[in-house]
Formats: structure tokens, sequence, C-alpha cells
């Protein structure tokens, strides 16, 4: 569905909702409350409600991951600093990043010619993530390595027995903004546009306090 159509979707909408809703927005407006729930939609599918269980989990789920298929990126960053042994290996994240998929390390162990290996990162809470690592237990690992996530970068703790070279991360990109001026169209599916049409449609009959709006929102989660 082209931007265009987007916005005749939702002025159709408006106008069967309410005959007035329509007369208030323009399309500037309108490009700006699409982003949004573009925005809310792919929140949504990455980070789905805990109370729906386990099933409805963004990487168990093939809907979700179907949803966002367009923005799924892998990238490579090497790490940066100092590169020895016990050093946690920093890496920027891509400039694009959004959300998190997964993360993997690579890195070599401290013994002459040996390989690069890529082992599965867990991602841990900053707030225990140095708790763990004072636990012989529980720090990282070749085989199992501990990392967090900051503000721009990812760090991957280091061990005695292997040196951090780089992360290797499947991300949700951020999406270039829905702009009818420039022409600029959705990236997300095509069959998302509709439902991104529709939640743009339920926010500004409630942005605009619409006397139908509870009836629509109940009209359309029976056709979910």
């Amino acid at each position: 569905m082209t931007v265009q159509l987007m916005h005749y979707a939702v002025l159709q909408g408006l106008q069967k909702a309410d005959s007035y809703a329509q007369d208030n927005f323009l399309p500037q407006e309108l490009d700006f409350f699409l982003n949004k729930m573009q925005d809310r939609f792919i929140k949504d599918r990455c980070f789905p409600d805990p109370q729906e269980g386990p099933a409805r989990k963004f990487v168990s789920n093939q809907k979700r991951l179907d949803d966002v298929r367009t923005l799924l990126m892998t990238d490579y960053e090497e790490a940066f600093g100092e590169i020895s042994e016990t050093a946690n290996g920093v890496c920027y994240l891509p400039a694009d990043y959004l959300y998190l998929v997964n993360l993997r390390m690579l890195a070599v162990q401290t013994l002459p010619g040996a390989p690069l290996r890529e082992s599965p990162c867990e991602v841990m809470e900053n707030d225990g993530a140095y708790t763990q690592q004072a636990n012989p237990f529980r720090r990282s690992t070749l085989a199992a390595p501990k990392a967090l996530l900051a503000e721009d970068y990812v760090k991957i703790f280091g061990g005695k027995r292997f040196i951090v070279k780089g992360a290797r991360l499947d991300y949700v990109r951020k999406p270039r903004p829905i702009d009818v001026t420039s022409n600029r169209n959705c990236e997300l599916a095509e069959h998302t546009h509709h439902e991104i049409v529709d939640m743009t449609i339920q926010h500004l009959l409630e942005v605009t306090e619409s006397p139908r709006y509870q009836s629509i929102l109940a009209e359309n989660r029976q056709s979910e």
C-alpha cells in the first residue's frame, strides 16, 4: 500500500466514524500519526505482552517475524579498545539499530593458531552483570559468553582463556519515516499496512474524542 493509499484509507475510516474528523488533519499530521502507530506496531511485535505466554515471544512466533521481516538485519562489528586476555570486547551498535534479536561473540582461544569461534551470547540485565562476572561459576566463557547493552554499544565480557574479537548481531533496524511529501512508503511488509491504518484510525478517533470511538474499537477487536 502506497503512502497515498494509506492516507486515503485513514481518511475514509475517519469519515465512516465521524464525518467531521477528517477536516481537522493535514497530510503532515497524518504522516506523524502513521509513523507513531508504525513505531507502536513494531514495538508490540518485538515485545509482546508477557501475559500472553511464551508462545507469543517475538523469536518463537512466525507471524511476528513476518510482520517485521523487512527490517531484520545482520551486522558484524569489530571490538575496539584493548584486545588482550580478560579484556572486555566493546562493539558499537549499527547506526540504524532499534531492537536486538540475538547476539553472537566472535573470539579466539589464547592458543597459537586457534581458529575464530562464534558463540551465542546471553544478554544480561545491567544491574546484575558485574555480580555474575564475580562468580566463578557464572562468569563469561568462550562457550557461554555474557554481554550487556549500553546506549550505543554492546559489551561482551572477556575471560582468561579467550580474546573477544567482535560481535555479530541480528537486529530490527529503524524504519524510514512514512512521508507523503517525499513519496516515501511504509517499509514494513504489505500485509501489515492495513493493521497500521486501523491503529491510526483508532488513535485519531481517541484524539478527537469521537463518540463512535468505543464502538469502532469493539468492532476491530471482534475482527482480530
